[in-house]
């Protein structure tokens, strides 16, 4: 129960820092990319998530239908949407892109197709050349790149 406390304390501190238009005032880059760790970890049922509208309002889950998986609750992304709207020069804003790579925020998904992993992957080397994500990112294409030589299919269910 851990995880829950700490949500709890996090979102008493996100409540008084938000302001007019969801935009932070008092809040820091820094302060979102640890709120959208945070919320990227929380693991919640289906059905205490459609009990329990807390999760989906603090941490900015919501319900994401696929065939191939059953729906599903999951992180939108939101805080490091928010980072790279209202801090970009910030030194998380490449943190941020990344880990929007690998966050689902549309509503319909049923599989991971490695070639659009890779296409954001290249995305963000462009976006962010001096990242020290760029490795990892590199490494990860590279890794791409041979499975799909080696016959592995592009399309993950």
């Amino acid at each position: 129960m851990r995880p829950i406390y700490i949500l709890i304390v996090l979102s008493s501190i996100t409540i008084s820092t938000f302001a007019q238009n969801n935009k932070p005032i008092t809040t820091s880059a820094q302060m979102l990319y640890a709120l959208g760790e945070v919320c990227k970890r929380v693991e919640i049922d289906t059905k205490r998530f459609k009990t329990d509208k807390r999760f989906g309002e603090f941490c900015h889950i919501h319900m994401v239908k696929s065939d191939n998986f059953g729906d599903f609750p999951t992180y939108s992304g939101y805080h490091f949407k928010q980072i790279l709207t209202y801090y970009p020069d910030s030194h998380f804003s490449d943190k941020a892109a990344y880990a929007l790579i690998y966050l689902i925020d549309q509503e319909v998904y049923n599989f991971d197709d490695v070639r659009q992993e890779m296409q954001k992957l290249e995305k963000f080397i462009q976006a962010y050349p001096q990242s020290a994500l760029r490795l990892r990112a590199q490494k990860r294409i590279a890794k791409i790149k041979t499975d799909l030589k080696n016959g592995v299919l592009p399309i993950l269910d």
